[in-house]
């Protein structure tokens, strides 16, 4: 059976819990699929999973809008029913994000300024972002307008920056260094955004020109002094060296031995360094 017909199956089952159609509907992470294999290709791997999306977003296009319209829900409410009919929609809205651009644009936009709720805003955002729809800089833009005295709602901003697709993402997490919500002073804003897109943008932080791996070295160069501890958490994705083809394990050990040298190396990350050379 192809993926499609089997989401389809899904999607036509009247009798199956919303929720669990929404787990079912949901493709597996890039590090989720990085498991299954012996020496990842985190690019590959991207691409891959990108084209299935849109695939499935073009074959199943009315299955997904009809469900999307099906489970639509006036008011908030904290029940299993309305949070299974909540994630269901946004399962869908996600595919839908990749189908017909007009029509998602439209539809994403809608959903994102008549939210109720943060649960439907964010997915709106992060559909708006993983897509690369054109609304995607102005919806970003109103969330920063609206909440950027809160710093935990901003996390998941900074979040959703930082694992974007755009090929200048890189270049958009050193700009938002200097962001008025965020502080290299606070662990959570820095996981937010240093964290996430060293951990969950792999295609982006294992860029054949190293330019994620020195970007890492840099912010735990000052993170070595500021927060040890935060630091040590923060290296994770660079001392899996192993996991990699021989170009970019070279270009991780260079980075690794970078750090090594730095003058007053924190116990915890001199101990995870001298381990992952070994």
């Amino acid at each position: 059976m192809h993926v499609a017909d089997a989401f389809r199956a899904v999607l036509l089952d009247e009798k199956i819990d919303p929720a669990l159609a929404a787990e079912i509907l949901t493709l597996p992470s890039a590090n989720e699929i990085a498991e299954l294999f012996d020496v990842i290709d985190p690019i590959a791997i991207a691409q891959v999973r990108e084209a299935l999306t849109r695939t499935l977003a073009a074959e199943l296009a009315d299955e997904f809008l009809a469900i999307y319209n099906a489970n639509y829900l006036d008011e908030y409410r904290i029940d299993h029913g309305d949070i299974g009919k909540r994630t269901l929609r946004n399962a869908c809205l996600r595919f839908l994000a990749f189908g017909e651009t007009e029509l998602a644009n439209t539809l994403v936009s809608k959903q994102y300024r008549d939210a109720n709720n943060m649960t439907d805003a964010l997915a709106a955002l992060s559909a708006a972002v993983a897509a690369q729809l054109p609304c995607r800089d102005t919806l970003m833009r109103e969330y920063d307008d609206k909440w950027h005295q809160d710093g935990l709602v901003m996390d998941k901003w900074f979040i959703l920056q930082s694992t974007s697709p755009a090929e200048n993402v890189l270049e958009t997490v050193r700009g938002l260094l200097k962001h008025r919500s965020f502080s290299m002073s606070n662990p959570n804003r820095i996981r937010s955004l240093i964290g996430a897109f060293a951990g969950s943008n792999p295609a982006a932080f294992h860029a054949e020109d190293g330019s994620g791996y020195q970007f890492l070295v840099e912010m735990l160069t000052d993170l070595n002094s500021r927060n040890p501890q935060v630091a040590s958490r923060l290296i994770e994705p660079l001392i899996r060296l192993k996991r990699y083809d021989d170009k970019r394990q070279e270009k991780m050990r260079a980075a690794l031995e970078q750090l090594k040298g730095l003058e007053n190396l924190s116990g915890d990350l001199y101990e995870k360094i001298t381990k992952a050379l070994a």
